[in-house]
């Protein structure tokens, strides 16, 4: 089978399999290429296309490896868009799955690349300067988007629900209309 069939078959068991209530009514699609923003990413998920990024450069991965990044990209949308503690334990219950339907190897991987995430330091606290940085960038970057739909944005990114974010980070306006200034003076 070809790397991009192998990646729709396993989408399709990903889906069904650990995340029955995902997607019900099929909108989401799997695409082997890179997106516009990719950097060498070897996979992305986005919410907003409802597509989940696959890069060719991922040809070399194992089934079960594949299996697994698959989850790892659907789990940003299921859970949060950032490796956080949602994501986290969203990761934990798919390996839990897997364990259940004897996939020990699958279940293994799973958590391998969870706990990757942890020692990278992905799970950190959120900070104030990365918060705000983030938020001014967006809005210097998208000079149309209303304030809410940047902080709705960020929310998503960070992982967090946007009443959170704005209650542990008061100064998210003022950090999008100094973004705003900053596109204008350029």
């Amino acid at each position: 089978m070809s790397f991009e069939g192998r990646v729709r078959s396993f989408f399709q068991i990903a889906r069904s399999v650990f995340f029955p209530k995902w997607d019900p009514c099929r909108r989401w699609t799997v695409v082997v290429g890179e997106r516009q923003k990719s950097e060498g990413e070897t996979g992305y998920c986005c919410s907003r296309e409802k597509i989940v990024y696959i890069s060719p450069q991922a040809t070399g991965m194992t089934d079960v490896g594949l299996q697994a990044f698959l989850i790892h990209e659907i789990c940003h949308d299921v859970a949060a868009a950032f490796h956080n503690r949602k994501w986290l334990r969203r990761m934990q219950r798919a390996a839990e799955k897997a364990r259940g339907l004897g996939m020990e190897s699958l279940a293994s991987s799973i958590e391998d690349d969870a706990f990757s995430c942890v020692r990278a330091g992905c799970y950190l606290p959120l900070s104030a300067c990365e918060v705000y940085e983030f938020v001014g960038e967006k809005a210097f970057a998208n000079p149309d988007w209303t304030d809410e739909r940047i902080i709705q944005d960020s929310a998503e990114y960070f992982g967090v629900r946007r009443a959170s974010l704005v209650r542990r980070f008061p100064g998210l306006g003022e950090e999008i209309a100094e973004g705003r200034a900053e596109r204008r003076r350029e």
